[in-house]
Order: structure tokens, then sequence, then C-alpha cells
């Protein structure tokens, strides 16, 4: 599952990216809400089934290389969208892993909203800044992108749930470790 979960993660933010080069910030709610929202939760699910192997930072910081890398492969205009994704992924990873780190013994919808809301708002913020730069209009995208990141995060959250269920999966890893 791990596997699968890694191909959505990147592709999810190829699409992204090349969306946000070819449509400018009014895609960005759009890509929030779908995109960024099921990259925030994929995050979470590796987190939970890469932190015991110690090797999960590096893992998604490939990930996010990665998926900058085939954006500007697919659309070499993309450079700046690709480079303020990366920065923001990486920047609100950090403190999505804190997060959801401190979060660890409590249920998947908890852990995985909870760190989101901190990694939506600050991904939103460095990412629309990098990308598109400051304005009254951008401001105005920044918190609507923001909000439905969180939003679409929640509703992937719950979808994950009731699907590939983190929590079963969790305590199934943590039972044969033991």
């Amino acid at each position: 599952m791990t596997v699968l979960i890694s191909i959505v993660f990147v592709t999810a933010m190829v699409v992204a990216n090349l969306s946000a080069a070819y449509f400018g910030p009014w895609a960005s709610p759009v890509n929030s809400f779908f995109l960024v929202g099921i990259s925030m939760v994929s995050r979470d699910y590796l987190h939970d089934a890469w932190h015991l192997r110690g090797n999960f930072i590096t893992r998604m910081g490939s990930m996010i290389a990665l998926a900058g890398i085939v954006a500007v492969i697919f659309n070499p205009s993309a450079g700046r969208i690709a480079i303020a994704s990366a920065t923001a992924l990486v920047v609100s990873a950090l403190a999505e892993t804190v997060v959801f780190h401190r979060l660890r013994n409590r249920v998947w919808l908890l852990r995985s909203n909870g760190s989101n809301v901190p990694g939506a708002l600050i991904d939103t913020i460095v990412f629309t800044s990098v990308a598109f730069g400051v304005s009254w209009e951008i401001v105005a995208v920044m918190l609507t992108q923001g909000t439905v990141k969180i939003v679409g995060g929640a509703l992937w959250s719950v979808l994950f749930k009731h699907t590939i269920n983190p929590d079963a999966r969790r305590a199934a890893a943590a039972g044969a470790a033991s």
C-alpha cells in the first residue's frame, strides 16, 4: 500500500504544479482541495508507515524533489512553481511531522487533521508567496486556498479512514514488531 500512496503523493504534486503553472493562482483553490488535500493525508499515512524504520524524512524528501523535477520535465516553464511547491512542502512537512509525531498515540483522524491544519496554513503562505508574489488579490487567494486545503484534507482523511484504515494498519504493524 505504501508504494501506491507514494505514487498518489507524487502524482498529485506534479499535477498541482503543472496546473498552477498553466492556470496561475486562480487554480490554487481547486488544487488545494483535491490535490494538496490528498498529498497532506498521503504524507500522514506514509509517516505512520515509515517512521518506525527511521527513513521517513529521506523518502519524503526524495518524493518532494521527484515531484518538482517531473513537473519541470513536463513543462520547463513550471520551474518557479516547482521551486515554490518544493519549498512549501519541505517547510510545511516539517511542521506537520512535529505535530503528527506529538499526536502519535491518538486515532488517525486526530493525527491527520491535527497536523494538517498548521501544515496547510504554512504551505499556503510559502507556496503562494514564492510562486506568485504578494498582492491584495493573492491574499484573497491565500485565504481561500488555506481554508480549502484544511477542508479537503479533512475529507481525504475520512476517506482514508474508511477505506485503507490507517489505525488498523498501524495496530497490525505494532503487533508484528513486538
